[in-house]
């Protein structure tokens, strides 16, 4: 009897063993890492927030800074000259592979082919979709004028799962998540995701037969961390060179690596900071690549101050020798941000480098989110994002009043009516009209991003890249409005009747002139209102895949030391918007910063 439960019991258990998790075909580092759910699961930030360790003291680990002098002459040498010089002691991939990498590449925008139809670049399926109300939008300027020409950047790979994880766990994730499905009902979404996990697969099995340094284990030390992000980075702009990604935050998770070898005595700290110098080095030698092409590439850090690490000060070590070859820094700033950090952040406002700080309020704790270089918060290993360029509220004031038509390009939003020829405009009707020119905007505008999200991900999609994400995405839309102070204070004039309105000889307003003054509460009011009524109709319109959509809006005012923002604008926890003050603040340190932002949540760019 005993022989028989054994023979049915243990092929059983074999079975769970061999099914329970990928863990039994990779071996990832627990014995040097703290383990949680990233051991059984792909998930980057829980292994960065269980195995981060912040420094709070002063940094009298770091090296000479001209130490660096060879990477930066190396840059600057590219740069002015298009020469490539080689850095002393290359620890990771060389400078050479990396252009050899870029130079094969073939510039040639994507095409799509319908069976023995002529193939198709995206603004040729765009032009072939779209409606055309969308079309004058375009013309109007409501949208970027280049809108639907060329395939966004709406996916951002996690590439920091390669090093962790190694090629190999990660295909065998995508064929157990294929294995999964089959449990689920067989509706269209569920064929889509079975077909996009295996064109994952697909891509991820050609990278690793065909790329020199295709990662196929976890990484053991830091050189193969590094190497491993640089390896996703060439592969996914191998993919599509003409369709930019943004990096995740990288600093925290190359913390881990270092302190570990650090701690172990496996590296000293000089061979650290070499090693981090290289590796933004060729970064940034990436980013330099493109820019001669003019195509961007961006290259960023977001940094946050309540939890710096070690390689954080490495980082601004290196980044103190690069001058006038600098990059972007995101920076959520902290009321309990160590004086060593504060120092840096001094220095770097000092000399104007290109820093912007972001509310901490509109983000969530241990969420380790990165920044885009659009001051929007993004998690690379889940979101699909679509940005939309800024639009200029004040011509939605013109539209309004002047009924749907625009006088600089004599196109109209909808047919002409309601126009305001009266000099005496009743308030209230004018208002329900603006509503409704709100109304036809963002329906235009889920109309074009519905569209640029469905060509991009059904026809133009990029495995690769789409293979460094969760299972389930999700999708945002951001949209970006200017003036919102100034049309608050148009609306104030129409309210009250103090303005006068100057018109073309066909009647249509051109100009208002605003002849009274109003209080910053008023102002406030009016902002306030302005912006529920576009959140209203924002949450009324539908967006692919049942995406979110978040604005933000520009603000007029500059802000200095001495003077914060003169309105009060609604905080995030009552209003999910997002107010920017862009390239208008002046602050002499970073105190000013903190005093400032803890009364406004404030997104601040220099």
């Amino acid at each position: 009897m005993f022989s028989l439960i054994l023979y049915r019991f243990v092929p059983f258990v074999l079975l769970l063993f061999l099914f329970k998790t990928p863990r039994g075909c990779v071996r990832l580092n627990t014995e040097r890492f703290t383990p949680g759910k990233w051991v059984d699961n792909i998930d980057v930030n829980d292994f960065v927030n269980l195995n981060k360790k912040p420094f709070f003291n002063e940094p009298k680990f770091l090296i000479d800074s001209r130490t660096f002098d060879p990477y930066v002459q190396c840059l600057n040498l590219y740069l002015s000259k298009n020469e490539v010089s080689q850095i002393p002691n290359e620890k990771l991939l060389s400078l050479s592979f990396i252009l050899q990498e870029l130079t094969s590449l073939p510039f040639e925008e994507k095409r799509f082919s319908f069976s023995f139809t002529e193939p198709k670049k995206f603004k040729d399926l765009f032009n072939e979709t779209v409606s055309s109300d969308l079309r004058k939008a375009i013309k109007m300027e409501l949208l970027e004028k280049n809108f639907g020409l060329h395939i966004p950047p709406i996916f951002t790979p996690d590439i920091r799962q390669l090093p962790l994880y190694g090629v190999q766990r990660i295909i065998q994730d995508k064929k157990n998540k294929l294995k999964m499905l089959e449990k689920f009902l067989q509706t269209t979404d569920w064929m889509e995701k079975r077909i996009e996990i295996n064109r994952q697969i697909e891509s991820l099995e050609k990278f690793e037969a065909n790329f020199p340094f295709p990662m196929k284990k976890p990484a053991k030390h830091t050189e193969d961390a590094l190497n491993g992000l640089l390896s996703a980075v060439i592969y996914a702009i191998k993919e599509n060179p003409f369709v930019t990604f943004h990096l995740p935050s990288l600093i925290h998770f190359i913390d881990i690596y270092v302190e570990n070898e650090i701690q172990t005595k496996k590296k000293t700290e000089e061979e650290a900071q070499l090693l981090i110098a290289e590796f933004y080095t060729k970064l940034l030698f990436i980013q330099y690549f493109f820019e001669k092409k003019q195509i961007k590439f961006l290259v960023l850090e977001t940094l946050f101050s309540a939890e710096p690490s070690k390689t954080t000060f490495r980082f601004f070590n290196f980044y103190s020798q690069l001058e006038m070859l600098q990059f972007p820094i995101m920076i959520i700033p902290h009321n309990e941000t160590p004086d060593s950090l504060k120092n840096i952040y001094n220095k770097l406002m000092r000399e104007k480098r290109p820093i912007r700080f972001l509310h901490p309020r509109l983000f969530k704790e241990n969420q380790f989110y990165s920044i885009s270089h659009l001051g929007f918060p993004y998690r690379a290993d889940r979101d699909v994002i679509l940005f939309n360029k800024p639009c200029d509220t004040v011509k939605l004031f013109y539209l309004t009043i002047n009924g749907g038509k625009d006088t600089s390009t004599n196109h109209n939003l909808f047919p002409i009516r309601n126009q305001f020829t009266d000099e005496n405009i009743e308030f209230e009707e004018f208002w329900k009209n603006f509503e409704r020119t709100v109304s036809n905007l963002f329906t235009m505008y889920s109309e074009a991003n519905n569209l640029l999200m469905h060509l991009s991900e059904k026809y133009f999609s990029h495995p690769f890249r789409n293979s460094f994400k969760d299972y389930l995405w999700l999708y945002s839309y951001f949209f970006s409005f200017t003036q919102i102070d100034e049309l608050a204070m148009q609306m104030l004039a129409i309210k009250t009747g103090v303005y006068k309105l100057e018109r073309n000889q066909k009647g249509f307003v051109t100009s208002i002139h605003i002849k009274g003054e109003f209080s910053d509460d008023e102002v406030s009011d009016m902002i306030s209102d302005i912006a529920l009524l576009f959140q209203e109709q924002l949450d009324r319109v539908p967006f692919y895949q049942n995406g979110k959509a978040r604005i933000h809006y520009f603000l007029n005012q500059p802000l200095t030391s001495i003077k914060k923002y003169k309105y009060i604008l609604p905080p995030p926890e009552y209003l999910p918007a997002h107010f920017i003050f862009h390239n208008k603040a002046r602050f002499l340190n970073y105190d000013q910063v903190l005093a400032i932002s803890n009364s406004d949540v404030l997104d601040i760019q220099f």
